[in-house]
């Protein structure tokens, strides 16, 4: 029987991480190889990409254009059969945190875990 694990990917880590390493198009990374690498050889239950989501007046036209980026992300990155958990983006002393992203990780991960499916 093979081991059942799953994938949780902080996104806002990830990204940072890729860009450090001079992966400058992180919408063309092959997060799926990367999954495959991870799970080498066990059953994976599933895989989730966690992320603040980009809110914005209609009025904002920078807002607006990262936010059809993020949107387009999403996609490619479900079309690699990887989930999107969103929190929220709060912008303070005007920078933006990610607001609920660490707390989604941790509870599915305990919930998984309690719920023996991995």
């Amino acid at each position: 029987m093979k081991e059942k694990v799953i994938v949780i990917i902080d996104g806002s880590n990830l990204y940072y991480k890729l860009k450090s390493i001079s992966i400058k198009h992180t919408s063309s990374y092959n997060y799926q190889g990367l999954v495959t690498r991870l799970t080498a050889g066990r059953q994976l239950v599933y895989c989730k990409y966690y992320v603040g989501v980009i809110r914005t007046a209609i009025t904002d036209k920078v807002g607006q254009k990262l936010r059809k980026q993020q949107v387009d992300f999403f996609n490619f990155l479900q079309h690699q059969q990887i989930k999107i958990e969103k929190g929220f983006l709060m912008k303070s002393a005007g920078s933006y945190h990610e607001i609920g992203v660490d707390v989604k990780m941790a509870v599915d991960m305990l919930v998984g875990a309690y719920e023996r499916n991995f």
